[in-house]
């Protein structure tokens, strides 16, 4: 890990030392290197984890649905929806609208129009929707050093970034940050107290992101922070390896080093894989006992019902 905390510098640094580069004194600087050889390969990365995996770990999203208006702009991140679901005063989730065929005589219910959720026919009435989906790795990461007093937390679940990051480039597309993990990593590195936070991004206005859990960071400025996809800690070390293919590409690598390199992003996407296939949704063995997970033992609460 760096040093800074930041997994986009460890990434960085993996590529640097399989090429013996250092960035800004060589042909290229950091920033290159973000936006060339790491960003386009989370993406990539993310997307073949996905596609192995059973138990897909799943991100929601809420979105405020208006009488008679049919198309609502979604976050870029979503590389997959899994269910589009009707949410109640109270946040509970209560129906769900189940995708149609095209020429279905009552419409298809929702369907997606590149970054637009479509509903057919238009809602008749206002309601808050929820939608659950597989993230991507479709968004700009950066990160910043918290100089000029930029990376501010604002309240326990808002925080300001800058659009003038240290690292990377600040995505400017509407939502983009939503289903992102913002990473506060304190004021001074080497301060034992510091604490690294993480927290999923439930909503964004321009630079200011509000997190769906309570941040422990004081109200001040100056933090180190960045922003990286969901799941961007668990594949980094497929990020450097794949980065560093695309790398040595236009460094003239030998064959030999080629080969390493697709040894271990090999190893670096099976531990991926190992690690999140069955992270969500996962059912322990059943045992014809009397264990909790035997129909035949059941715990009445006060008359009830049983939970199993």
């Amino acid at each position: 890990m760096h040093s800074t905390g930041a997994i986009l510098w460890s990434t960085l640094e993996d590529i640097a030392f399989l090429f013996d580069e250092s960035w800004g004194e060589g042909k290229y600087d950091a920033n290159f290197a973000v936006n060339r050889f790491v960003q386009p390969k989370i993406d990539e990365v993310w997307s073949r984890v996905i596609l192995t995996m059973d138990n897909v770990v799943l991100i929601r999203h809420q979105i405020s649905i208006l009488k008679d208006v049919a198309s609502y702009e979604l976050p870029p991140q979503i590389q997959e929806i899994w269910r589009v679901g009707l949410l109640d005063d109270q946040g509970d989730l209560v129906a769900e609208w189940r995708p149609r065929g095209y020429f279905h005589p009552h419409g298809q219910n929702w369907r997606i129009e590149h970054n637009q959720l479509v509903f057919d026919p238009k809602p008749n009435v206002a309601s808050t929707a929820q939608i659950d989906y597989v993230p991507s790795g479709d968004v700009f990461v950066h990160w910043h050093d918290g100089t000029s007093n930029l990376g501010e937390v604002l309240t326990t679940t808002t925080f300001k970034g800058t659009k003038t990051p240290t690292l990377g480039i600040f995505d400017r597309r509407a939502n983009a940050y939503v289903g992102s993990i913002l990473r506060i990593l304190g004021k001074n590195p080497n301060d034992a107290a510091s604490v690294w936070e993480e927290h999923i991004i439930d909503s964004q206005a321009n630079d200011v992101f509000t997190t769906r859990t309570v941040m422990s960071s004081a109200v001040s400025t100056g933090y180190q922070y960045e922003v990286v996809p969901a799941g961007y800690t668990a594949i980094a070390e497929a990020v450097s390896m794949a980065g560093a293919s695309k790398f040595g590409l236009g460094r003239g690598m030998s064959q030999k080093k080629a080969n390493q390199i697709a040894i271990e992003y090999a190893e670096a996407i099976k531990t991926i894989t190992d690690r999140l296939s069955n992270l969500n949704m996962r059912f322990g063995d059943h045992y014809d006992r009397q264990t909790i997970d035997n129909p035949e033992m059941m715990v009445h609460v006060h008359g009830t019902g049983h939970i199993f």
